[in-house]
């Protein structure tokens, strides 16, 4: 037991000092996120323009879920942005980037509408021709407070 918990910190501690220094996600081509996270179950069209004015809600992080096939979209410290009267749980599973790695996605098009995905075992977001992958889930990782530290959320 005592070297479970010790790996479990352990683990959690260098995930936390990796994700200090970096931003969480990455854009990769539609072909080649087909190819690495195979296809699509699941999408929902979502307006380019009302995520932008979405955004602005947050200054870190974006968390997003497809739930009943709505998209709830949630912000720095799980503050629910999209729609504003959904009801969300502290241990509701979230996927999580940095805003800045959706807003150089967002940079990539003129596209008006862009894609929530789920796929057999990632969440992606597509964007004209390219897609941000390589998210965390929240919880466990819940990566920046409000103060914008890195933290990780038991």
């Amino acid at each position: 037991m005592g070297k479970r918990l010790f790996l479990l910190f352990c683990l959690m501690f260098l995930i936390s000092a990796t994700c200090k220094s970096q931003e969480i996600g990455k854009v990769y081509s539609k072909e080649e996120a087909k190819v690495k996270f195979g296809a699509v179950i699941e999408s929902v069209i979502f307006s380019a323009g009302d995520f932008r004015n979405i955004l602005t809600g947050t200054e870190k992080v974006v968390m997003m879920k497809i739930v009943n096939g709505n998209v709830i979209i949630l912000g720095d410290g799980r503050k629910v942005l999209y729609p504003q009267d959904a009801k969300v749980n502290s241990t509701d599973p979230f996927s999580l980037c940095s805003k800045s790695k959706m807003l150089e996605l967002l940079g990539l098009s003129d596209s008006s509408t862009l894609s929530f995905e789920q796929r057999k075992e990632h969440f992606t977001i597509s964007y004209g021709m390219s897609t941000l992958e390589d998210v965390v889930v929240c919880p466990p990782f819940c990566l920046f407070d409000a103060n914008i530290n890195v933290v990780i959320q038991k």
